[in-house]
């Protein structure tokens, strides 16, 4: 496997936690671990994480493919 498709690869997998993060947000999904409830402000900060990696991966793909 390549580095472009390994960088591919794991952009798509930021993507689908990106999506799931959202999808707790906008759904008030209450996620517990035993008795520990977990706030919302994690699932933020895993929006901001996940977005800057898949923004850095395609354009490390980009760059590579197309010489920007």
């Amino acid at each position: 496997m390549g580095k472009n498709t390994h960088i591919f690869v794991s952009s798509v997998i930021f993507l689908i936690v990106l999506i799931v993060h959202v999808l707790r947000i906008l759904n008030s999904w209450v996620l517990s671990l035993g008795k520990w409830i977990i706030p919302m402000w994690p699932s933020y900060m895993a929006i901001i994480l996940s977005l800057s990696l898949i923004i850095w991966g395609m354009w490390l793909v980009l760059k590579k493919e197309y010489g920007y």
